[in-house]
């Protein structure tokens, strides 16, 4: 058997064909040719008789050609990576509130820190946009099982995150990931909305809306009557909080 390193990307089967042999020692005299197959679910190719079963012959047991029927059958097939999920959840969505933010993502291959690409070593989450940055900064924690290590940090002025396996590390394939950090929602989000994308060699998008302020209010008076002194009461109530970290 030998060893090689898989590209990072490479969806299709380019090869028409390929040959097959085997060689054993020995005095029987056996048919050299054999049928081959492969097997469905991986890129094993295998003699239809089993292998090796008779110590025969200095020649080639099996030989031939076969064509690759594709997918995982396909000889050198490299699996597409593909985000199975890509969930936001937001604990707040009152402007100027402590926002606990959870990112939940599954990758459907590995993302190993080897790949030569660097771009595909790597997963981005865009799009942070409607927190504050000039409060202090929460460092993100990735939560799930990345064998190897890994290093994960706020890049593009705090509006995105990176987590780049190390060089020997990777991220799981159908492994449930949680992002989480705490930062202070902007003062001026209401109505608005935010979209994150999750990318690597596929990418993802969410958006999070975050509803319009509503205050509601009544003003009454106790007297109606020229020259009467007249108490004036204002009621009113919001649908947010009205918090002093709005400056």
């Amino acid at each position: 058997w030998f060893g090689l390193k898989n590209p990072d990307y490479h969806p299709f089967c380019n090869l028409s064909w390929i040959t097959i042999g085997f060689s054993k020692k020995g005095v029987a005299s056996v048919s050299p040719y054999k049928d081959v197959k492969s097997d469905e679910n991986s890129a094993v190719v295998y003699d239809t008789e089993t292998l090796m079963a008779i110590t025969s012959f200095s020649t080639d047991r099996v030989s031939g050609s076969h064509s690759p029927q594709g997918k995982d059958a396909c000889p050198l097939y490299i699996k597409i990576f593909h985000f199975n999920y890509y969930d936001v959840y937001l604990s707040s969505r009152n402007p100027c509130a402590s926002d606990a933010v959870t990112l939940s993502f599954s990758i459907s291959t590995p993302v190993f820190g080897q790949c030569t690409n660097s771009a595909n070593s790597r997963i981005s989450i865009t799009g942070l946009s409607q927190f504050q940055s000039n409060t202090t900064l929460d460092q993100p924690l990735l939560i799930g099982n990345v064998p190897g290590g890994y290093s994960i940090d706020w890049t593009n002025s705090f509006q995105n995150i990176e987590i780049i396996p190390d060089n020997h590390g990777w991220l799981k394939a159908y492994e449930p990931y949680n992002v989480t950090f705490t930062r202070v929602n902007l003062n001026d989000v209401s109505g608005k909305s935010m979209q994150t994308n999750i990318i690597s060699m596929d990418s993802l998008s969410n958006l999070q809306s975050f509803n319009p302020l509503i205050i509601d209010y009544q003003l009454t008076i106790s007297d109606p009557y020229p020259c009467g002194i007249n108490t004036i009461t204002l009621t009113f109530k919001s649908n947010w909080d009205i918090l002093g970290t709005c400056g």
